[in-house]
């Protein structure tokens, strides 16, 4: 369920996104971080007990109003750094 919860706040965060609304994109990814918070996953980086973020995920993320990478087995979201 938390995958699904997080792929349709991604969903949301990508259309915002498309639409220039930075704003909604911004609540929206805080909405993503409190919910990976929740579940005890660090979304800056690293796996936890809620088994972390697979790659085909990482993978997903690869536009420039969007991007992921993982190193080493951490996962860092760079889209605000773009």
């Amino acid at each position: 369920e938390l995958k699904s919860r997080v792929r349709s706040l991604e969903t949301q965060k990508r259309a915002a996104l498309d639409a220039e609304d930075f704003a909604k994109a911004t609540e929206i990814k805080a909405k993503q971080a409190e919910l990976l918070a929740a579940a005890n996953v660090d979304f800056a980086g690293g796996n936890t007990k809620a088994g972390g973020i697979p790659l085909s995920e990482v993978a997903r993320h690869n536009k420039p109003h969007d991007l992921w990478v993982a190193v080493n087995g951490v996962v860092y979201d760079l889209t605000d750094f773009l």
